[in-house]
């Protein structure tokens, strides 16, 4: 699937695209809220990163940028916006509207997103179960680290295909074990 990241002058400039909504989710820790984008055509959400220079101007199309800022739009999973919520409460279910509730900083966005949310996507990570037509989630931490262990070999790969050095001596997460590093020690 192909996703698209957006490079804008201003901040302001979502809104001239009626799809996309502004919404500010509450990280997990002691680090400040971050504005997010929801494109609700598509249910895609883009973390809105500023990008600082000051002593910097370049061209954005056709408009010159002279004081060095501009906005990043990059895709963003959305279970790893949730997953750090979800995990605060994986001993029990838990009603994806109460996880989004801890989420959203807005919470009028709440029905919004829940809406967008595609079962499937976030049945990578918990285990779904309805009551009376709403949707219940509990961690499941095996389903986690085979949603972890398929984002680390696409990102593997990427880097490969695109030939960036990903030698497996570089780096290692501990506990992990790419199922190509068994194939690449049986050949040898």
């Amino acid at each position: 699937m192909r996703q698209n990241v957006f490079i804008v002058s201003a901040p302001n400039v979502w809104k001239g695209i009626d799809s996309l909504t502004p919404v500010w989710i509450d990280s997990s820790g002691d680090t400040p809220k971050t504005l997010y984008f929801i494109d609700v055509n598509d249910s895609q959400l883009y973390e809105c990163v500023r990008q600082t220079n000051k002593f910097q101007s370049f061209f954005l199309q056709n408009t010159v940028i002279s004081d060095g800022n501009y906005y990043v739009f990059t895709p963003v999973d959305v279970v790893f916006i949730i997953l750090p919520f979800v995990l605060k409460k994986r001993k029990q279910f838990h009603s994806l509207f109460e996880i989004l509730s801890d989420v959203l900083v807005d919470k009028e966005m709440v029905p919004k997103i829940e809406t967008s949310l595609d079962p499937q996507i976030i049945s990578a990570i918990v285990d779904i179960k309805y009551i009376n037509e709403e949707m219940y989630v509990r961690y499941n931490s095996q389903k986690t680290m085979e949603w972890l262990s398929i984002k680390i070999d696409n990102t593997v790969e990427a880097l490969s295909r695109n030939q960036i050095n990903v030698s497996s001596s570089g780096c290692k997460v501990s506990g992990y074990k790419s199922g190509k590093e068994d194939i690449t020690q049986e050949k040898g």
